[in-house]
């Protein structure tokens, strides 16, 4: 039976980076509609173009429930040469963060805005979602921003994590991957 039950589990495709040479730049992100959470835990993931048939294609986002102890890496672009790299969205360890102010909140953050995402200052940039962060015992709104992209690291979404009782915030950052 324990055989049967090994084989019936499903084990992600490895990570593949995607390099397309001669293309232009993949467009700017859409504005998204965020439909309400399934569950309070879940959080919002932003949509992304990738490349299908020759062409860019849009990937809507989604809600995703968290994993302890992992931070989510969401899909982004790089410029590779005269073309570009597509780096699929991914799971990875979360890392310490020593001297980290925690915050925590009794209550799940509102629903994210839907926010209009102006063009990019230039192709060296990623898109940092608007979210909620937590000051003086109310929830505040942070609007998104374009952030200079870093070859080596990449950004981890702010998002928050219920920890028993509270709400934990975790601030976006940059990571090496």
């Amino acid at each position: 039976m324990a055989s049967t039950l090994a084989a019936c589990v499903a084990t992600p495709p490895p990570r593949r980076e995607v390099i397309v040479e001669r293309m232009p730049p993949p467009p700017a992100p859409r504005v998204e509609q965020i439909p309400a959470p399934p569950t309070p835990d879940s959080f919002w993931v932003g949509g992304h173009w990738h490349l299908e048939n020759g062409g860019y294609v849009w990937e809507n986002g989604r809600w995703i429930e968290p994993r302890p102890d992992q931070v989510y890496v969401q899909a982004y672009w790089t410029r590779h040469g005269n073309g570009w790299v597509f780096h699929p969205a991914h799971w990875k360890a979360s890392p310490s963060s020593p001297g980290v102010n925690v915050v925590t909140a009794n209550a799940p953050p509102p629903p994210p805005r839907n926010e209009a995402v102006p063009p990019p200052p230039g192709d060296a940039f990623i898109w940092v979602a608007g979210h909620w962060r937590f000051e003086r015992g109310q929830y505040v709104w942070e609007s998104g921003r374009w952030e200079a992209r870093r070859e080596t690291e990449q950004w981890i979404a702010a998002h928050w994590v219920h920890r028993g009782p509270l709400w934990q915030y975790v601030p976006g950052h940059w990571v090496v991957d």
